[in-house]
C-alpha cells in the first residue's frame, strides 16, 4: 500500500513540473511565431524563391538545365535521384526541363544550407550566377584537352 502512495505523489509530481513548465513553452513558441510570421502557404515561398533563377534562365533562352541538390553535393553527384524537392523545383522552374543530373552545360544548384555553396562544387562545374539564399546557375567547364571525362 505505501509503495502505492510514492507512486501516485511521484506521478503527481511529474505532472505538476509539466504543468508548471507549459506557460514558459507556450511563451518561446509564440514568440518564435511572432518572429517569423508565414508568408503565404510552403507552395508559394517555394515558387517566389525560385523566380529570379526562372526569370534569368528564360532570358538566357535556357530551357534545359540540370539538378544539382544539396544531398548530391554530399554524397556524390553521381547518385542523384529526383525526389519531392527536384518535382517541386521542376514545377517552380516550367517551362524550363529540369534534369536530375548536373551533366548538362548548365546547372541549377540548390544549396540553401551550406556555408559556401560555391566550395561544395565538382570540380567540373563553375559559378555562372550567385541568386542568393544558396541558389547558384553553374556552368560546365569545357574539358582541356589533357583531362578524361
Amino acid at each position: 500500500m505505501l509503495e502505492r502512495v510514492w507512486v501516485v505523489v511521484a506521478l503527481v509530481a511529474i505532472v505538476a513540473a509539466a504543468l508548471a513548465a507549459l506557460p514558459t513553452t507556450v511563451m518561446r513558441i509564440q514568440r518564435i511565431v511572432a518572429d517569423h510570421p508565414p508568408e503565404g502557404d510552403y507552395v508559394t515561398r517555394f515558387v517566389d524563391r525560385l523566380q529570379p533563377v526562372r526569370e534569368a534562365l528564360l532570358q538566357r533562352q535556357l530551357m534545359r538545365v540540370g539538378y544539382l541538390p544539396r544531398m548530391a553535393v554530399r554524397s556524390s553527384p553521381m547518385q542523384m535521384r529526383g525526389g519531392a524537392h527536384f518535382l517541386w523545383t521542376r514545377y517552380a522552374l516550367a517551362p524550363i526541363l529540369l534534369r536530375p543530373t548536373w551533366r548538362e552545360s548548365f546547372v541549377l544548384a540548390d544549396l540553401r544550407f551550406e556555408d559556401d555553396p560555391a566550395a561544395t562544387m565538382p570540380d567540373q562545374l563553375t559559378v555562372e550566377k550567385n541568386f542568393g539564399d544558396g541558389l547558384l546557375l553553374l556552368r560546365r567547364r569545357k574539358p582541356s584537352a589533357l583531362s578524361i571525362e
